[in-house]
């Protein structure tokens, strides 16, 4: 984007051509417009401002839905060849996030990388299994209450099996796909749960990963973080709005669920670091930006207790 916007500037006419639909995110499409013409598209929440419902929270602000279709369309005629705005940008459907706090008594602030091979029976692994049993719950709970297709994600293959079944005994159908399944065996169950074998679409973060498009689902439920930022959004891709079929498109919903002063905190606070790092090398995409915000609202360094700071501090010595 850097280099184009340079050559860009030194140019007296620029087309730009895209394979990628227009009518993705607000932000998607400020990207283009941006690399087109940087001076009069330098932020995009100034920009938003003047066609979107743009709220601000906690965890920041957020790009809702479009208020000013008609104004939209006339800004931005100017910018589309031979073709009318109305038709190329479509309903730009939005991807929402959402965290859901996990709480724990006695949660344990650790690193998911420090929990294996744990005695069996100890207390840290007695913490951890009621970590990992509070989260399940409120996963369950969670998707009983969207009557609607849903894909949810666990880290571990065990997990995922065991959340499947706690879905399966309060009658929410589901679907299993981890890395113990077969290549073939695992397109092919993901194909039955496309074509609405069940309502559920349980699996591991590296078993369902690429090409596969899910968006007979709108809703994604994670209830582990992993350590790569991009893994993760490449995830909340198979469901992105811009995989939908055309007329069809619709906001989609993601939701993070994070045990409050447990490992979670450990991982979100490495993603954030990375995220921040890229910036230092390369332009981040606004959703990964907007995945560094949404983890931000876990608990900062000044909130931890001094034993927490020096078990971190041990984790990052012995790494």
């Amino acid at each position: 984007a850097i280099l184009a916007r340079t050559l860009i500037s030194k140019a007296r006419l620029s087309i730009l051509l895209t394979g990628t639909p227009v009518h993705n995110r607000p932000a998607d499409l400020f990207n283009l417009l941006q690399i087109m013409d940087p001076l009069e598209f330098p932020n995009f929440y100034n920009w938003a401002e003047s066609f979107f419902m743009v709220r601000t929270n906690r965890f920041g602000r957020t790009v809702d839905e479009l208020l000013d279709k008609p104004g939209l369309h006339k800004a931005l005629a100017p910018y589309f060849f031979d073709v009318d705005p109305e038709v190329a940008l479509g309903a730009l459907p939005q991807r929402q996030r959402y965290l859901r706090r996990v709480p724990v008594p006695q949660a344990v602030r650790i690193s998911p990388a420090k929990l294996h091979g744990l005695k069996q029976g100890s207390g840290l692994d007695k913490a951890l299994r009621s970590m990992v049993s509070h989260k399940m719950k409120t996963a369950v709970q969670l998707i009983r209450e969207m009557d609607e297709p849903i894909v949810a994600y666990t880290y571990m293959r065990q997990d995922a099996g065991e959340l499947a079944a706690q879905l399966e005994k309060v009658k929410v159908t589901c679907t299993l796909a981890t890395g113990e399944t077969p290549t073939a065996k695992r397109a092919q169950l993901i194909e039955t749960w496309k074509a609405g074998a069940t309502r559920v679409l349980v699996c591991t973060m590296d078993a369902v990963r690429e090409s596969a498009t899910l968006t007979r689902a709108a809703c994604m439920v994670f209830l582990d973080l992993d350590w790569l930022p991009g893994k993760m959004l490449q995830l909340e891709g198979r469901i992105d709005p811009t995989r939908q079929k055309e007329g069809e498109r619709r906001p989609v919903r993601i939701y993070y669920l994070v045990v409050e002063g447990g490992p979670d905190e450990v991982v979100a606070e490495r993603v954030i670091a990375k995220i921040t790092e890229m910036q230092g090398i390369v332009s981040v995409s606004p959703s990964a930006e907007g995945l560094k915000n949404l983890l931000k609202s876990t608990r900062t360094v000044a909130e931890l207790t001094p034993n927490e700071m020096l078990a971190d501090l041990v984790t990052h010595l012995e790494a």
